[in-house]
């Protein structure tokens, strides 16, 4: 038997046999191709499709795919597909006619007398809004022929009808013809409405009803979805109070069923899944489905998302989940039991906005950083960092802040783990300290414009070289070391060998006490991140160099070292 937790679909059974139900989940993981045949393969697919939410349809019709969603688009109900032109058909505030006319004739297609009985009711203003876009109607006056240009037609003689857009020209025709068998007279009277009708009027008041209609599924204007991003911090939450309670349209019977497919993509690590799976109450699993739901669409209005394909709607999902672990293991510590009376306890808009505000106090800690950092001043961007701790800064600052997952990892995603928050400030942590010591050293030993003007130049050799040059007795600051120089370098630190034993760890000593010198006037916490930092910065290095022989050394090719070629020197 299927627990609440799972998601599942209830189909009142034909006379005689039992209900049935479909796992959402289930559906969702198979193929686009596979989940329509799941459906299509059903006793009743029409009830099947119809007994989901609006909201779970329109994800299935971007999984199944526009082109190839014509059975599930023949199955569905009215409100499915009112829904589906919501999401669909505008830009912005505007209909756009190239989609308006695509969605149309997909829906002509699928059930003609469904569409034409929708566009005579609920649907009218709509199809005033399509008729005055898309033809030009003139009207027979009396018994005297009509003298018209080419590209007219008429259905009775009366009324004759210039299609404007020639690309839909069938699908208007075949729309008109339809509405006309249906109910001639209320076709003459949409002709006669066509001509009368105010265009920005019109679509103002087909704008606020359709964002009336998407409210109720989280879709709120832009203003006020941008609240969701909003900062909360987490000490504020109340540690106890009453259960927090929402309105189910299942339990009142004058709604939609409960989104399903939002959670079960969303939902599917961290500890939101954990304290979910712990839930044995129906109801309140689908109110967190039902909020989980309005908070992905919120997510979609506030960044203001085209939704071109499944994968945008699962990866709102994703970062929608992301918040709410990261908010749940801020408040919980990590213990299971504790995230689950908060999920009892507060909406989850709450818990993401938690969630959310670690990923903004680390952004905003950058930004207070950044605009007194000596690295700044000097206009050296972040890739001065080097890619992985510039990819660090660079993702961090983001509007909305990211988490780098590093070289060869993918892309900067939305945070979803409070260890991947510690793990970004660590990074941030040791680039503060770099620069605290670079700008001690520069104070002394400025750098040269030529160097820093250089657009590769990096952190990593300014500290080696300032290093090298410290050992070998030259005069201190960043200047370029001869090759020869560095060689000798090199073959003292290997007390003469050409090759070096695996790891220089004789010199890692020697590195951190030059430089630790210099961080004298830090403090402890701030020293003990240098050190740190240093040492890993050694490690690098010793990988580096450790194997590398003498007459492989070239100033061009040199990542730690600023080195200047001398053409004097010959290859060992």
């Amino acid at each position: 038997m299927e627990t609440s937790n799972e998601g599942v679909v209830a189909v009142a059974g034909a006379a005689g046999k039992p209900a049935a139900g479909i796992n959402i989940r289930e559906l969702v993981s198979r193929s686009g191709s596979e989940a329509l045949n799941y459906i299509l393969d059903q006793d009743q697919p029409r009830a099947v499709v119809q007994s989901m939410s609006r909201v779970d349809f329109y994800w299935l019709v971007k999984k199944v795919g526009e082109e190839d969603a014509l059975p599930l688009l023949q199955l569905a109900s009215v409100e499915q597909w009112e829904h589906l032109l919501d999401m669909e058909i505008w830009e912005r505030d505007r209909i756009s006619r190239v989609h308006f006319s695509s969605w149309v004739g997909k829906l002509l297609e699928a059930n003609p007398r469904a569409l034409v009985h929708w566009l005579y009711g609920e649907g009218e203003l709509l199809g005033y809004q399509f008729l005055f876009r898309n033809i030009q109607v003139e009207v027979k006056q009396g018994d005297d022929p009509v003298d018209l240009p080419a590209g007219y037609f008429t259905l009775d003689n009366i009324y004759y009808i210039r299609v404007l857009d020639k690309e839909n020209e069938e699908v208007i025709s075949q729309i008109l013809r339809r509405m006309a068998d249906e109910d001639y007279l209320r076709y003459q009277g949409l002709l006669l409405s066509v001509s009368g009708v105010l265009p920005a009027e019109l679509e103002e008041e087909l704008y606020r009803r359709r964002n009336v209609r998407l409210a109720e599924d989280g879709f709120l204007p832009f203003e006020e979805a941008a609240s969701l991003y909003s900062y909360v911090k987490a000490d504020t939450i109340a540690k106890s109070c009453s259960a927090y309670l929402l309105d189910l349209p299942v339990e009142t019977g004058t709604g939609s069923p409960v989104p399903l497919i939002p959670f079960s993509q969303g939902a599917r690590r961290g500890l939101l899944i954990e304290a979910a799976e712990r839930i044995p109450d129906a109801a309140l699993m689908d109110r967190l489905r039902l909020e989980f739901a309005g908070l992905c669409n919120q997510m979609v209005s506030a960044d203001q998302i085209r939704i071109g394909s499944m994968d945008v709607l699962l990866d709102t999902c994703r970062r929608a989940a992301g918040y709410l672990n990261l908010g749940l293991e801020e408040l919980s510590g990590g213990n299971r039991q504790r995230a689950e009376e908060l999920l009892k306890l507060h909406p989850l808009v709450l818990l993401f906005q938690v969630g959310f505000s670690l990923t903004l106090e680390l952004k905003w800690e950058t930004e207070r950083w950044i605009r007194q950092a000596w690295f700044d001043r000097m206009s050296l961007g972040l890739g001065f960092w080097g890619d992985e701790w510039g990819g660090v800064l660079n993702s961090v600052l983001k509007k909305r802040p990211l988490y780098h997952t590093g070289q060869g990892a993918g892309d900067p995603r939305s945070f979803e783990s409070v260890s991947e928050v510690h793990e970004s400030r660590a990074v941030l942590k040791r680039v503060f300290v770099l620069d605290k010591l670079l700008e001690i050293l520069h104070a002394d030993h400025p750098l040269e414009q030529t160097t820093v003007s250089d657009p590769l130049l990096t952190f990593d050799p300014l500290l080696f070289t300032f290093w090298i040059r410290k050992r070998l007795n030259l005069e201190q600051g960043f200047e370029p070391v001869p090759l020869s120089d560095v060689k000798s370098f090199f073959t003292s630190m290997r007390m003469g060998r050409k090759k070096a034993p695996p790891q220089l760890e004789e010199s890692r000593a020697v590195f951190l006490n030059d430089l630790l010198q210099y961080g004298e006037g830090f403090e402890e916490s701030e020293k003990e991140v240098l050190k740190e930092t240093l040492s890993a910065l050694w490690d690098e290095f010793s990988e580096d160099y450790s194997e590398l022989r003498l007459s492989d050394l070239e100033g061009k090719f040199s990542r730690f070292i600023l080195i200047r070629p001398e053409s004097s020197d010959t290859p060992e």
